[in-house]
């Protein structure tokens, strides 16, 4: 087998299409990428959100294709979110006339609507957006394996640099623009995200996490890391009226490596390589719950409350965690689970051994990093990274 020359360097989704199109064009086509490449840098991150209303850019395709390629070929994957924006430009009267707005957005009065509760300034215009988040790193580990059952070699080189391949240029102005985030705990209760505007006009992205943390994210624009983080956290307080939690989870991270940056940057791009996939589908899988070709289409609750009934020794919580994560191989993950003694070590965080195995056999992890802060959100949520390792260097066994 050779590599394919494209693939080495990159990160996240567009290898495993550079590499899986390749195989179909020269079977036995080997995908060498050079690290952890299989998720990117994993962090939650404000481009990992998707408007189905915004315009595509030159040579890009919509949010909205993007939206529906992912929700056939993932839909676990797509979270609803309302984002209140208070950052938006007013629309001209021409445009207000003729109707000019978006159709997924209405303008809302913050101090009569829930959004407007957790604001300390409510008297500012209001638009009530409604945008899809995308787990990014997971739906990596989607199509990673998708490209494995249609016959592709990949393999993890830890030796090659990320340098061999420069990244394709974007067409998008800000597609790989230098951002600054904190994850930490949410102050506020409502489950709405914000989009507020800094002293120095650039935007801030104030988005809910589960298990009560939230993402506070602006772009560098022309200011300093250090500048970028203050003009973050004095936007917070004076929404909000609080400063950001103590009880930060991750950062102040600065994201200024394009090949850390979400796989969405590259989805957008003008080849519809998730359209191919989407448009493939999945190797059909018989299970309750389950469309018949092996989707969990729209009826992701049932398919998830079947499973838990199915397991009802197991917590209800957990296996929705699982589901989430997972979709319809979430019973794969679980095997033969006839106690919560068979999900193996609790790491904290939601983290089993069971599934941790699965992640190391399955979806191509290698390390405890690779699997608390690149296969899913447990760093965030307190898993003992250094017990994960060690459970991992003695072998990794369940029991």
């Amino acid at each position: 087998m050779t590599a394919h020359p494209l693939s080495v360097g990159f990160r996240g989704v567009l290898a495993a299409w550079i590499a899986w199109r390749a195989n179909l064009e020269k079977p036995g086509i080997r995908w060498t990428p050079p690290f952890d490449a299989v998720t990117g840098c994993g962090h939650p991150t404000m481009r990992d959100l998707l408007y189905p209303d915004t315009r595509p850019g030159v040579n890009q395709r919509s949010d909205a294709d993007l939206i529906d390629d992912i929700e056939r070929l993932a839909p676990h994957l797509v979270r609803p979110v309302r984002l209140v924006d208070l950052a938006a430009a007013k629309p001209s009267f021409l445009k207000r006339f003729i109707g000019g707005g978006r159709s997924n957005s209405e303008n809302i009065d913050l101090t009569n609507h829930q959004a407007g509760r957790p604001l300390a300034v409510r008297e500012a215009a209001a638009q009530l957006v409604r945008c899809m988040s995308i787990d990014s790193s997971r739906l990596c580990v989607v199509l990673a394996r998708d490209f494995i059952a249609r016959g592709g070699d990949l393999q993890i080189d830890r030796t090659a640099s990320a340098d061999d391949v420069p990244l394709t240029g974007s067409t998008s102005p800000d597609a790989f623009a230098p951002s600054v985030a904190v994850v930490t705990r949410r102050t506020f209760r409502e489950e709405f995200a914000y989009r507020l505007r800094c002293a120095d006009g650039e935007p801030l992205i104030v988005m809910p996490l589960d298990q009560d943390l939230v993402l506070v994210e602006r772009y560098l624009g022309t200011a300093g890391t250090e500048e970028a983080l203050e003009h973050l956290k004095e936007t917070y307080a004076n929404w909000f009226g609080t400063p950001l939690a103590p009880d930060v989870r991750a950062g102040p991270t600065c994201h200024d490596d394009p090949t850390d940056f979400s796989c969405i940057q590259d989805l957008r791009q003008g080849d519809s390589y998730l359209q191919d996939v989407a448009a493939r589908g999945i190797p059909p899988v018989e299970r309750a719950g389950l469309s018949s070709d092996g989707h969990i289409g729209d009826s992701y609750g049932a398919f998830a409350n079947t499973l838990a009934a199915n397991y009802s020794h197991l917590d209800a919580a957990y296996i929705r965690g699982l589901v989430a994560r997972h979709g319809p191989v979430a019973p794969d993950v679980l095997g033969a689970c006839h106690r919560d003694e068979d999900l193996g070590t609790d790491f904290g965080g939601g983290l089993r051994a069971r599934e941790a195995r699965w992640m190391l056999d399955q979806e191509f992890a290698r390390s405890a990093e690779d699997i608390a802060c690149r296969r899913g959100p447990f760093a965030l949520r307190g898993t003992d990274i250094g017990k994960l390792q060690d459970w991992i260097d003695r072998g990794a066994r369940l029991r």
